[in-house]
């Protein structure tokens, strides 16, 4: 599996998944973090190389940032790719090394750019 997708909005999320599918990714959603996480325990496959998260999401309530810190505990050479309507949550947030951000409405070749960037810093 390349990607996973968690959002809570069931359109975003289908675009979202549908895009990166075209831009030649296998994707997987969830429309919570919990949700998410479920899916990519339940595959058989290796763990997502990327998740594209939204920050409004909430894990054990919590944000997307809060699960991607979930994500880097149990994948550590995962990427996240953090979407939002809400840019303003950055202000005092630097990203690390293999986190990445994409202002809703996503702009679908920059997203699958990012996550590129990001599956190919994976080693997969």
């Amino acid at each position: 599996m390349d990607v996973c997708v968690a959002e809570d909005d069931p359109l975003v999320r289908e675009v979202l998944a549908a895009a990166l599918e075209a831009a030649s990714y296998e994707v997987t959603v969830g429309a919570n973090a919990e949700e998410a996480l479920a899916a990519v325990e339940a595959s058989e496959g290796s763990p997502p190389s990327v998740w594209v998260v939204d920050i409004e999401l909430g894990y054990q309530r919590a944000d997307g940032f809060a699960l991607a810190e979930e994500v880097f505990r149990r994948w550590p050479r995962a990427g996240v790719v953090y979407v939002t309507a809400f840019p303003h949550v950055f202000n005092r947030r630097l990203l690390g090394p293999r986190e990445r951000a994409c202002a809703k409405p996503c702009d679908i070749g920059q997203l699958a750019a990012l996550v590129g960037e990001l599956v190919d810093a994976s080693g997969r």
